[in-house]
């Protein structure tokens, strides 16, 4: 498994007085969420891949959301879960929703520099998720213009968007990274 130091992460920035990028590693607050059912068995491949992430000592604050439904085996993984990186919370709802109340109830911004991680439980996150994260918001939050989809960054990655019938670029459903000031008014 590959690692990556802090001066090897820092080191992948160009800093310029002329270039817009701003290097305030600690500015970016990341909180997760997760949202869950009744897949035991993913949720556990979940739990373990976060565990194994690389923080550089961050503290991320950590969602758990449940399903009415969720069955026992589920709610035993999220009661027994240890998370030491930081705040953990386990919302279990009363009244089943489905999916579109369970994403848009899943994260609440804090601040203006607050981002949200919301992953469903059939994922698995490599150990340097939380770096490619942190990465990509420091370089590419305070560039103006700029979005993590924009067509320039796919064509950097050499992939290219399909069946874009629209201006706005999307990520998939199951995982999203959201931007707080797209949701929020600036404050002064």
């Amino acid at each position: 498994m590959g690692t990556l130091s802090i001066s090897e992460w820092r080191s992948t920035f160009s800093y310029s007085p002329q270039s817009h990028t701003r290097l305030d590693w600690n500015i970016p607050q990341i909180d997760v969420s997760i949202i869950t059912n009744d897949r035991p068995h993913p949720f556990t491949r979940l739990l373990g891949s976060l565990s194994n992430g690389r923080f550089y000592s961050d503290q991320l604050h950590l969602r758990i959301n449940l399903e009415q439904s969720s069955d026992e085996a589920t709610m035993h993984l999220t009661r027994n879960f240890q998370w030491i990186r930081g705040s953990m919370f386990v919302h279990h709802r009363v009244i089943h929703g489905g999916l579109l109340p369970a994403v848009v109830e899943s994260w609440y911004l804090n601040s203006n520099h607050s981002y949200g991680l919301l992953l469903e439980d059939d994922v698995e996150l490599s150990p340097l998720f939380y770096t490619w994260i942190k990465m990509t918001i420091l370089r590419y939050r305070w560039v103006i213009f700029s979005s993590i989809m924009d067509p320039f960054i796919m064509n950097q990655l050499r992939r290219r968007m399909q069946h874009v019938a629209t201006t706005f670029r999307c990520q998939p459903v199951s995982t999203k990274a959201y931007r707080t000031s797209f949701r929020r008014p600036k404050t002064v």
